[in-house]
């Protein structure tokens, strides 16, 4: 079988890809086709992730516990200057053991504060219906800041909340 080499550009209007392959001189069909990389994919991959990649979303999480010596081991949430933080849930929640009687607390709950305000509480008494303030904590935002998450309960309680920031 003859063939030819062949190299060139096709124009699609805005840019031109260049192209090389090689096609069979008694059918002039095309055998093979490799598209090279033109200037306009070098440039337009670096420059969309320039753009777009400080925007994406990434998902954060914050764990509060209370230790075996019922201290109190609060999380941090930071949310940076010029984002915020959405889109917040509980992966996990657990009261733990009451400190000096053993047993299961009464209560159990969590909360978001900056600098002693609470911006979101959780809590449940017993079987009681949970009260919520603050929320629905799925319409939390904050706002660039400093915040702690505090879980209330005994010796093993855990709070484990995930949030996105934007």
């Amino acid at each position: 079988m003859a063939t030819k080499e062949l190299s060139g550009s096709i124009d699609k209007g805005w840019f031109s890809e260049e192209y090389s392959g090689c096609a069979d001189l008694i059918t002039g069909h095309r055998l093979y086709y490799i598209p090279e990389e033109s200037m306009l994919s070098k440039l337009l991959v670096p420059l969309l992730a320039l753009f777009f990649l400080p925007a994406l979303a990434h998902a954060e999480s914050a764990t509060a516990s209370v230790d075996s010596n019922c201290a109190l081991q609060a999380a941090t949430i930071e949310v940076p200057s010029g984002k915020t933080a959405t889109g917040f849930s509980v992966s996990y929640l657990e009261a733990g053991t009451k400190c000096k009687v053993g047993g299961t607390p009464d209560s159990q709950g969590w909360e978001i504060s900056r600098g002693g305000v609470q911006k979101y509480h959780w809590s449940q008494f017993k079987t009681n219906a949970p009260s919520e303030h603050g929320g629905p904590l799925k319409n939390l935002l904050l706002v660039p800041g400093t915040y702690t998450v505090f879980v209330d309960g005994g010796a093993g309680a855990k709070a484990v909340v995930k949030y996105t920031v934007k």
